[in-house]
């Protein structure tokens, strides 16, 4: 509970997805992101909060395989309808036996920066 409550004031977006992509837990900054109220958000697909993300079903099947992946800036649509560009690291969530139950993804903007250049 702690570590949760730490983490909702980080000012990192972070979101937590079970194995079917659906949305189990996000902090403050995710929510912000998002535009929607945490229980709107919670036990939705990702996918379906960002359509855009679709194609890219693969990666997130082989983070839940066990792989970490980061990308230093992805162009999306909020579901508020907000544009946004994201550096993304999605980590698999393992439990304490060793099983991969979701995924942690962690976000930051890098609109300015990359508006910058």
């Amino acid at each position: 509970k702690a570590i949760e409550e730490a983490a909702g004031s980080l000012p990192v977006d972070m979101v937590s997805l079970d194995r079917e992509l659906r949305v189990t837990w996000a902090n403050q900054s995710a929510v912000r992101v998002i535009g929607r109220p945490l229980a709107e958000i919670v036990g939705q697909c990702w996918l379906d909060l960002f359509p855009a993300l679709a194609p890219r079903r693969p990666l997130y099947e082989r983070v839940l395989g066990g792989e970490s992946l980061d990308f230093d800036h992805v162009d999306l649509v909020s579901p508020s309808g907000r544009p946004l560009s994201v550096a993304t690291s999605l980590r698999p969530l393992v439990g304490r036996d060793g099983s991969i139950g979701g995924i942690m993804i962690m976000g930051r903007d890098v609109g300015a920066l990359y508006q910058a250049r």
